[in-house]
């Protein structure tokens, strides 16, 4: 990624190399910070969000006159004893 100061200018303000190195900062002893790897979300939050999808299906499956999946409920049913 470059940034540039206009378009009549096109001399690049950060190359990537710095970009990268800015982004990740420096520790006391000059070293470069690494950012550690992309975790998982917490199963909570994930149940939360999943709850809320089958909501919304639900919701639509009813609004086009539609039988819900006893699948769907079921997994409702267990989320909501598991967030308790």
């Amino acid at each position: 990624m470059r940034l540039y100061v206009n378009s009549n200018n096109l001399k690049p303000l950060l190359t990537q190399k710095q970009d990268l190195n800015m982004s990740l900062g420096k520790d006391s002893k000059g070293k470069f910070i690494v950012k550690p790897p992309l975790g998982l979300m917490p199963k909570c939050i994930w149940l939360e969000n999943r709850r809320y999808a089958i909501e919304e299906a639900v919701i639509r499956y009813t609004d086009a006159n539609m039988d819900i999946p006893e699948e769907w409920l079921a997994e409702l049913s267990d989320i909501n004893n598991l967030l308790k």
